[in-house]
């Protein structure tokens, strides 16, 4: 509908609307064209530009001012939080440094003295107990809640590193933290397992050739089933790198190792999880001894087995 003003003097300006005058419904296209322009200028087009001037103000500040930490400063800052006992500061930078491990500019990372103040990080069972709240949502958490422990999130990093810079230090320590006695009540031995499970995959994803006999021996007498699931994995993907890149005596590691996966394949009672990621990582071997496995895993309810499956299939099966 059209606007019609109200009638001369039935309204005051910087009052309400008095009851007794008609109240319009009106869209903004109906308005007068000098309100419309008026409404526009004040209420949509003014308020974008400052926000986007803002926006690019801010970026700007970000991109030219923002001060990119050096490998020394990261080691320097995680000492620092294992010496003064800051939890707060020692996740801030593993958070950090996993940010700059995934930059495009992360060479500047690749040094040797980092790498050993992640280690000392990595194998200090002390930093599991939590000494002081590092966040507001720590203040609000539930007594027992499960959190994640920053051994968790060093782990992975510090094979990372290891492995790029060609440093055997990276899966000594790993392998060592995988040796560690377990702790004596539930949540220790829950979070004891937790990180063997990390150690073990980061393992893997170094290809590191010196973990294959203990990675072995986990697969075939560690009790928690998210270990074994795991070293099965790891196996598998180090049998493979081998066989890809022909490393000395590539085809007796791994048929070593795939005798290793088949006898955990077929051990009796043995956990499903363990079960298909065993028949996955034999069938990137060439072994078809999971195949009923795989096929049956590729029509399961959960989108990821079933692509996890279907590709072990698909690599079982390549010439």
């Amino acid at each position: 509908m059209a606007y019609t003003p109200p009638p001369p003097g039935s309204t005051e300006v910087g009052k309400p609307t008095p009851s007794d005058v008609p109240k319009q419904s009106v869209e903004i296209k109906d308005l007068p064209p000098e309100v419309r322009r008026s409404f526009l200028l004040s209420m949509v087009f003014f308020p974008s530009i400052v926000g986007a001037s803002v926006c690019f103000v801010v970026f700007l500040g970000y991109y030219f001012l923002s001060d990119k930490k050096s490998a020394a400063q990261y080691a320097a800052e995680l000492r620092e939080g294992v010496k003064t006992a800051n939890v707060r500061t020692r996740w801030v930078t593993a958070r950090n440094l996993s940010e700059a491990f995934n930059s495009k500019d992360r060479e500047r990372l690749y040094d040797p003295d980092l790498l050993s103040a992640m280690i000392e990080v990595l194998t200090n069972p002390a930093l599991d107990e939590d000494g002081e709240a590092w966040s507001p949502s720590d203040m609000i958490r539930a007594e027992g809640e499960k959190r994640a422990k920053l051994r968790f999130y060093i782990a992975p990093l510090v094979g990372l590193l290891a492995a790029e810079i060609d440093d055997p230090r990276g899966a000594e320590a790993l392998l060592r933290v995988m040796a560690e006695e377990p702790g004596r009540d539930k949540q220790g031995q829950l979070d004891a397992a937790n990180l063997r499970a990390i150690c073990a995959l980061t393992l893997g994803n170094m290809h590191a050739l010196n973990a294959v006999e203990p990675l072995k021996r986990a697969l075939a007498e560690d009790p928690d089933e998210r270990v074994r699931v795991h070293c099965a994995l790891a196996l598998g993907s180090i049998a493979v790198w081998m066989r890809k890149t022909g490393v000395d005596g590539a085809a007796e590691k791994s048929e070593d190792i795939r005798l290793a996966l088949r006898v955990a394949f077929e051990r009796p009672g043995q956990a499903a999880n363990v079960l298909e990621n065993a028949a996955v990582a034999l069938a990137r071997l060439k072994d078809p001894s999971g195949r009923a496995v795989l096929e049956e895993l590729s029509h399961d309810a959960d989108p990821n087995a079933q692509r996890m499956a279907k590709q072990a299939l698909e690599a079982l099966d390549a010439k």
